[in-house]
Parts: structure tokens; C-alpha cells; sequence
């Protein structure tokens, strides 16, 4: 169904009531719809020779220069305004990786191996932890297990909402989070070192 509501947004076909099933929709083409179909099956038709002229050789006939693109690539990208068939899934997948490519690489590695740092660190943080806030240790594992637990709730719970609303809104609503839960462990921590007793 959202390929057939594409194509109707690109007025390549409308819905219609059908004649002899009043429950039924018919899908009939537009002429814009018939000449991208028609351009579709001749792509079609001269990729599959593209692709025997590759794997084959005809007997008595000359070496022909491979061509850079398919004929699918080329008709797809005269669809989409690329005249030219550089488009950028193109320039990226045959091009070569440039410094920006492998930077953003780099960056998304350090993010990774930094996700598991908190989970490291809190275990050399945890004895200081237990002296603060005046818990055994048998209580500060459970504290520490919810960590993992929470990990483990949001990665299959925000992922679904993701999918949904979208990546930045969620990641906004996460930082939004984070600072509220900060802000309020800051100003508990001021309230209890201000009041007379420390507690």
C-alpha cells in the first residue's frame, strides 16, 4: 500500500471505485504513469544485456568499454532529476571514502566504545558510592543492577518509539530527561549538605 500511495503522489496512477466490486479499488494508470513504465521495461530489458555483455563474449566481436552504470541506475536517476546519473548514492558507492566519511567513521567508533565506560567506571566508583549515601553493599548491587536493567528496558522500548517519532525528537526527550534527573540529584544534594542535621 505505500508503494501505491508513492506512485499516486507522483501522479503516476489514480484509485478508483471498481466497476464490478463496489468494495474493491481499481488502480488505473496516468500518462506520466505509462511513460515511466514503459522507460522502466526498456532499463529492464537493456541492463539484462548489459549484464550478458559482462559475463559474455560473442565470437569475431570487438571489446566493448564497460559501461559505469547500470541502465536501472540511469533510468532511475533521470527520474529523480539527475540527468547526469551522479546522484549521491552514486557518488558514494562508487566513489572512494574521503576524509569526512572516515572521520564521521572514527566518531562513531570512540561513541561506542565510550557506551560501556559508565558501566566500567561505576564499579571503582562504588565504594564511595556506598560511603555517601550510608547503603551496604547488598543494596548498592541492586542500585547498580538497575543500570543494566535500564539499558536493557530502553534499547528495546525506545527503539520501537524511535521508529515511530522519529530519531531526533527521541534523543531530544532523552537529554531532556538526563538534565531533569540531574538538575533534581543537584538540588537534593544541596538541600540535605544545607540542612543542620545533613540529612
Amino acid at each position: 500500500m505505500a508503494i501505491v500511495n508513492r506512485l499516486e503522489a507522483k501522479g503516476y496512477l489514480v484509485r478508483r471505485q471498481s466497476r464490478s466490486d463496489g468494495r474493491k479499488q481499481a488502480l488505473n494508470l496516468t500518462d506520466p504513469g505509462r511513460r515511466a513504465l514503459s522507460s522502466a521495461k526498456r532499463a529492464i530489458q537493456q541492463h539484462e544485456q548489459w549484464l550478458k555483455s559482462r559475463f559474455t563474449k560473442r565470437s569475431g566481436q570487438a571489446d566493448r568499454a564497460p559501461q559505469p552504470h547500470s541502465p536501472i541506475k540511469q533510468c532511475v536517476a533521470e527520474h529523480r532529476g539527475e540527468h547526469d546519473g551522479q546522484g549521491p548514492e552514486t557518488i558514494i558507492d562508487d566513489g572512494a571514502m574521503g576524509v569526512g566519511q572516515w572521520l564521521a567513521v572514527l566518531v562513531t567508533m570512540g561513541l561506542n566504545a565510550l557506551d560501556g565506560f559508565d558501566v566500567l567506571s561505576i564499579s571503582f566508583a562504588s565504594p564511595g558510592i556506598a560511603k555517601d549515601w550510608g547503603i551496604d553493599k547488598a543494596t548498592l548491587g541492586w542500585v547498580l543492577s538497575m543500570e543494566l536493567l535500564g539499558m536493557a528496558l530502553g534499547s528495546l522500548l525506545l527503539v520501537a518509539w524511535a521508529d515511530k517519532a522519529g530519531r531526533r525528537p527521541t534523543i531530544l526527550a532523552c537529554l531532556v530527561g538526563n538534565a531533569v534527573g540531574m538538575f533534581g540529584q543537584v538540588t537534593r544534594t544541596a538541600s540535605r549538605s544545607s540542612s543542620p542535621g545533613g540529612c
